[in-house]
């Protein structure tokens, strides 16, 4: 007796554990996915956005390759030269040191961005694109997920339907055998029941084609996650139009790009006016036999330019690349004000009228962004508002259609109704609440669309 006792126990506790592990394998299985996570996942896939951290990168790269050609560059030149006569060997070298730094003084002519500024002006317009490309992934992960909590609610409520129905053609079929009710109100409820079984169909395919685009968009295999609900109600905002287009216009990065295109086009024209101007430069020279150095102003560019040589005995000047063999000389230190001015037959100033027309028509492009926006602004704001009354008129239809639907109910089972009145009154409470549905997501989305059109998703 006492060892039945024990082993039952034995087999208890073994059911027990067996229990808590299914259990708990279950819950491991669930797996929950929520907008958060969608966003974040889609932010390090999109490939829209891969590729403008890549252009950002790649102008980060050429802003610092500017400010590194700003640093002094050493040149070391060695060399072994043999007497093909007495077969003797000898060994020379030269090491060069020289630097331009642009100071950005001009003493004349128009004043023109270092190469390392207009550099970082790429690079800012880099920065931004990686935001728009940023923000659009996010507003369409927001949209996609939204879309699917919406379908998954219409499936259900679809499922709900055509269950109601089919019970409530059961009870038609009866009625009508029993001579209750006619043939048309029969039919009725069976056309409803398969308008039902439809728009279940459509509800659920609508529901795997808003999955497999999330699933593109955040590069994730989905199958068998379920999605968290939003943890947000539909945010309702008053807001002023024309206050709200300003703060678009001045958050917008198109506009801001544009700008910086504009400001790096006149840089152009004013570097072609600049080529119409003599360049007049002033500089130290001290030139020894075995070393050198020079400095060197140019009042039109702004740039100060030093070099400084030296080389032994056994270097030979004649097989010196061009331009090093006036580096030394025999103890000579001079100044020297020189003054270059090229005769181009009006190519500066061809230049300078293209330069012109580049920046009117960047001018005009900026009018027509600003254009684009407002209209997309405008487009928002209505979309909202219209988003925002219609969610209102639909939550007040449905309460209206599920109290008629409950009043129905009771006439219908006092016999006071047949089958298809209660039928036509389901069917109606299923619209109202399929159609408060959907505009109570399309309020959602309807907000998150008037934040991208503000500049407010970067």
């Amino acid at each position: 007796m006492k060892k039945n006792l024990v082993l039952t126990m034995k087999l208890w506790l073994c059911g027990v554990m067996i229990i808590l592990a299914a259990s708990n394998c279950m819950a491991a299985e669930e797996k929950v996915i929520t907008l958060d996570q969608a966003i974040q996942m889609a932010l390090e896939t999109d490939l829209d956005v891969q590729n403008a951290a890549n252009a950002l990168e790649e102008a980060k790269l050429a802003t610092q390759q500017e400010k590194l050609k700003t640093l002094p560059k050493a040149t070391i030149d060695g060399q072994i030269q043999k007497d093909t006569g007495s077969g003797g060997e000898s060994t020379g070298y030269q090491v060069v040191l020289q630097q331009t730094i642009p100071i950005g003084y001009q003493l004349y002519g128009q004043k023109v961005a270092s190469d390392m500024e207009q550099a970082r002006w790429e690079q800012i317009r880099a920065e931004n694109k990686l935001k728009m490309a940023r923000a659009e992934a996010v507003y369409t992960t927001y949209e996609y997920y939204i879309n699917i909590l919406k379908y998954q609610q219409m499936v259900e409520a679809q499922k709900q339907a055509v269950e109601v129905y089919t019970k409530s053609l059961n009870l038609a079929n009866q009625q009508l055998s029993l001579g209750k009710i006619t043939k048309p109100g029969q039919l009725k409820i069976e056309n409803y029941l398969n308008k039902a079984k439809f728009d279940l169909e459509k509800a659920q395919s609508d529901l795997e084609i808003a999955i497999a685009k999330l699933s593109q968009q955040i590069g994730k295999d989905l199958t068998g996650y379920h999605f968290a609900p939003l943890d947000t109600e539909p945010v309702a905002v008053d807001l002023d139009l024309d206050g709200f287009r300003e703060k678009a216009l001045q958050n917008r990065l198109e506009i801001k790009n544009l700008e910086l295109t504009l400001v790096k086009n006149n840089q152009t024209k004013l570097a072609a006016m600049n080529e119409k101007l003599p360049s007049l430069s002033l500089g130290y020279s001290d030139k020894q036999n075995l070393q050198s150095y020079g400095v060197e102003y140019n009042f039109l560019s702004g740039e100060l330019s030093w070099t400084a040589a030296r080389k032994d005995e056994s270097y030979d000047k004649s097989v010196v690349s061009s331009g090093n063999s006036e580096q030394y000389g025999n103890d000579k230190q001079y100044f020297t004000l020189e003054m270059s001015w090229s005769l181009d037959f009006g190519i500066a100033a061809n230049k300078t009228k293209q330069a012109e027309y580049t920046i009117a028509n960047t001018k005009l492009e900026i009018e027509k962004t600003k254009r684009s926006i407002s209209l997309e602004v405008k487009q928002a704001y209505n979309n909202y508002l219209l988003a925002v009354r219609e969610n209102e008129v639909n939550q007040k239809a449905l309460a209206f259609y599920d109290k008629d639907l409950e009043i129905k109910s009771l006439q219908a089972q006092m016999g006071m109704i047949s089958e298809a009145d209660l039928a036509e009154a389901q069917q109606d409470a299923f619209e109202a609440r399929i159609a408060a549905l959907k505009s109570s997501y399309d309020v959602y989305l309807a907000y998150q669309q008037l934040k991208k059109v503000g500049g407010e998703l970067y």
